[in-house]
């Protein structure tokens, strides 16, 4: 799975200008994504899921969206006809208008793919920040400055996600601009 954003966008923003480091940015990038996504609960990168659900309902929420394409819905192993059912993709609701789902104790499985044709600007831009924060972090300097004695000593962070990348999130949620 690709990340939220480019290899060399990282080494830019980092003013990074070699390529000895670009194994270890990668995995950053990787690491970066999934805690932009997790913090935001919401996926922009296209991913194939399979969910169980239990049945006796006319309405599944799923757990990721928006969601892009429905491959397909078992209820109990029988497959359902894609006519049986409405798909709200930005936000993952699947409603089934003449058709109520087994019983409460039925197995509904469905596979779905989830992600958003383009990656907005401030996703991005939080995803950079957390890559930043890592590659600081793994280098020690994130310490802080000692008062009494003027050393740089390393505070501990007890974070992953800077609040910078969380402040970014926290403002596409606020103008609606999640999907």
């Amino acid at each position: 799975m690709a990340a939220l954003c480019t290899l060399t966008e990282a080494k830019t923003h980092l003013n990074i200008t070699t390529s000895t480091n670009d194994a270890e940015l990668t995995v950053f990038l990787d690491v970066a994504s999934d805690l932009v996504e997790a913090q935001a609960n919401r996926v922009w990168r296209d991913t194939t899921y399979t969910e169980y659900h239990a049945g006796g309902t006319d309405t599944l929420v799923l757990f990721h969206s928006p969601v892009l394409d429905v491959t397909s819905i078992t209820d109990n192993g029988t497959a359902l006809d894609s006519g049986s059912w409405v798909l709200h993709a930005e936000f993952g609701r699947i409603h089934f208008p003449d058709y109520c789902l087994i019983g409460g104790d039925s197995e509904v499985v469905v596979v779905y793919d989830a992600g958003a044709a383009t990656v907005p600007n401030l996703v991005r831009q939080a995803t950079l920040e957390t890559v930043r924060h890592l590659w600081q972090t793994q280098r020690g300097s994130m310490g802080a400055r000692n008062p009494l004695s003027g050393d740089d000593y390393a505070s501990p962070t007890t974070f992953s996600l800077p609040m910078r990348a969380a402040e970014l999130l926290d403002k596409l949620a606020f103008r609606g601009g999640i999907g």
